[in-house]
């Protein structure tokens, strides 16, 4: 083998070299840890099972109840303040508060733990926590999945899909929700009789 030949033999078993180091290369997920409060809720969808419509109502409820009647609810495509009333709701159910959420307003945050656990506090109870989930990446870091146990409806999966972040101690997460349990009949008990699911965009911030 002449030295040109030697030359060139060698620059492409280097380029394998260098080709096979960057395939095995792993690229780690972002560092979405910590503890973060609900920030805002974007309508996309109130009733997902019902292609005729894209507007959410709930029966008989009412921003302020104690000076308000109950009422129908309603929300179109792109609301944001009675959308995130109602997903607040019901996350701050998910908290281990106990007092009388009409005399003692119910505050909390959720905890993304290192370990994958989640966590809801109840911060306007002393910040009692409760461990009741776990967290997890999917779809090559583009879907947050949460797996929470509630005690009203049992195992319930949400995703956030098409994620985004900022880490650090500012924290954000940005994505959207396409399937999110919401109460139908706010009179009525929660439960698997009571529930139409929702899409909404989210916003989650340290």
């Amino acid at each position: 083998m002449n030295m040109t030949k030697r030359f060139l033999f060698a620059i492409a078993l280097l380029a394998v070299v260098v080709s096979s180091c960057k395939k095995d290369e792993v690229i780690p997920s972002p560092d979405i840890a910590g503890i973060y409060n609900f920030t805002s809720a974007t309508l996309i969808d109130g009733d997902i099972a019902n292609s005729a419509t894209t507007d959410m109502l709930i029966l008989m409820a009412s921003k302020n109840p104690d000076a308000d009647p109950p009422y129908s609810a309603t929300a179109v495509a792109g609301d944001v303040p009675t959308t995130s009333f109602f997903v607040n709701a019901v996350l701050s159910g998910l908290a281990p508060c106990k007092l009388d959420p009409k005399t003692s307003p119910w505050t909390y945050q959720i905890n993304f733990k290192s370990d994958g656990g989640l966590a809801f506090i109840c911060t306007s109870e002393n910040d009692i926590s409760v461990d009741n989930g776990k967290w997890e990446f999917t779809d090559n870091d583009k879907t947050v999945k949460l797996t929470i146990e509630s005690s009203t409806l049992g195992t319930v999966v949400v995703e956030i899909e098409a994620a985004s972040f900022v880490t650090g101690d500012s924290g954000v997460i940005k994505g959207t929700i396409n399937s999110f349990p919401m109460v139908k009949n706010a009179s009525e008990a929660v439960g698997a009789t009571n529930l139409q699911f929702i899409a909404f965009n989210v916003v989650l911030s340290k």
